[in-house]
């Protein structure tokens, strides 16, 4: 069963949830039209294709749910869609833009400036409980009890690692010398880590 394209003729509507009916097909563009509505909550299905960016166009729209589906592509980012966290969208493994792939972007800016931007280069040693997000779901690197200086304008250092197994990079497992690499690797575990962990929610639906 799909959503037929005639529900935008509900202009007047306020309120709609189809959650948990199994539903299968895209989001009609047609609800572009729905223009009076609020709350809308489309979760835990299995509902296909791209969210329309037509949407953006709901103004007085101020809740917004489509995770656990099959969704893909970009998320719109205009709109009443500036004010939607990633609770709205989790659990559609193909969708990108606000807000999974900002978070990485924010962690990877972090990170350049802990390799980069400053005097001495820190290699943080990253995991998932090291990410803080605050209210307007920026994210922030946190925690550096186990980072490491390359001091003396080194690019390598050896040291002693205490960070979580299966963060860890090779080189460090290995108590070889640690560059920062070791935070591209553990960002990388962090991907999958996500990855797997919305894949596993989707089978328990």
């Amino acid at each position: 069963m799909s959503i037929p394209s005639t529900i935008g003729n509900l202009q007047n509507l306020v309120s709609l949830s189809l959650a948990r009916n199994g539903l299968e097909g895209s989001i009609p563009v047609s609800i572009e039209n729905m223009i009076s509505l609020v709350t809308l909550d489309f979760s835990y299905n299995n509902i296909s294709g791209s969210v329309p960016k037509s949407l953006q166009a709901l103004q007085y729209l101020i809740y917004f749910n489509v995770s656990f589906n099959a969704l893909s592509g970009e998320i719109p980012s205009g709109g009443p869609f500036v004010n939607f966290t990633m609770e709205s969208f989790i659990g559609n493994e193909a969708l990108c833009g606000i807000p999974r792939l900002n978070i990485m972007i924010d962690v990877a800016m972090a990170l350049g400036y802990l390799h980069l931007g400053y005097s001495t280069p820190t290699v943080h040693c990253l995991k998932p409980s090291n990410i803080l997000l605050d209210e307007e779901m920026v994210a922030h690197v946190s925690d550096f009890g186990v980072s490491k200086l390359l001091g003396n304008e080194e690019s390598i250092v050896l040291t002693n690692t205490l960070a979580t197994l299966g963060y860890n990079a090779p080189d460090d497992l290995n108590e070889d010398d640690c560059t920062g690499w070791a935070d591209n690797s553990s960002t990388d575990c962090i991907e999958i880590t996500e990855t797997a962990t919305l894949a596993a929610l989707r089978k328990l639906r």
